[in-house]
């Protein structure tokens, strides 16, 4: 039941579930960190799959714009992980947030002045995979989802609401099955909880697409534009609580 709660609402915001997943496993299964951030991306892998066939399905993922994000996330999570044993774990914290509050402020702008001219196709494959990276190298290196440089990309490309949140679950597969292969042949992962928690949410994950297709209008994007932009900035604020 878990799984299948936090499969849908992750798909619905366009995220994997992973810094949840990490909260159930840590606190209700006792998994040490290392070994519940490991199980908790073998879990997205089938949280994203699902979501994103939903999404598909339901005309939310725009391939074109996704694509490069896809392919260059998993490069990303590679450099993330390898560059943040250099750091240690206060600096990471305060860069980690800093970045996202970055992120927060860049996309209330682009909520209060939305961008009105096209971008040429090669500018937006070099910003496709700008913020690829930068998803996959925040999950690599700080262990969390790497949704909020994603939905903040998409965001700046132009996409709706809608359109963000499902190619987001779209982009986010290729950190996802990095990541989760990486921890695999680490020998971090809990097979027994993967499994269980991951029936649950990639059922919960197709769902949360096909009810976003469903309520889909002017309306909900009139909901989603901020909220989008008010998780980013929360997820920098909670890296700011850890500070202090």
């Amino acid at each position: 039941m878990l799984g299948f709660v936090i499969g849908t609402l992750a798909s619905m915001i366009g995220g994997g579930g992973g810094a949840l997943f990490v909260v159930v496993l840590a606190m209700l299964f006792h998994l040490p960190e290392r070994m519940a951030a490991a199980t908790s991306l073998v879990v997205v892998i089938p949280t994203t799959i699902f979501g994103a066939i939903g999404h598909f399905r339901g005309g939310h993922v725009d391939v074109r714009r996704g694509l490069p994000l896809l392919v260059a996330g998993p490069i990303g999570a590679v450099l993330g992980s390898i560059a943040i044993g250099f750091v240690n774990d206060a600096l990471a914290t305060r860069l980690l947030c800093i970045f996202l509050l970055l992120l927060g402020v860049q996309m209330a702008y682009a909520l209060v002045r939305p961008r009105t001219r096209v971008v040429a196709p090669h500018r937006e494959r070099a910003l496709g995979v700008a913020y690829g990276m930068l998803g996959g190298i925040t999950s690599g290196a700080f262990g969390i989802s790497g949704s909020p440089p994603i939905i903040a990309g998409l965001g700046a490309l132009g996409l709706d609401p809608v359109r963000v949140i499902g190619t987001s679950v779209f982009a986010l597969t290729g950190i996802a099955i990095a990541g989760g292969i990486t921890h695999a042949f680490a020998g971090d992962v809990r097979y027994d909880l993967a499994l269980a928690l991951a029936a649950g949410s990639a059922l919960g994950a197709y769902l949360g697409a096909r009810l976003l297709a469903r309520f889909n209008g002017p309306r909900l994007h009139a909901i989603l534009r901020p909220t989008l932009v008010g998780l980013v900035a929360l997820a920098g604020l909670l890296e700011l609580v850890k500070l202090r």
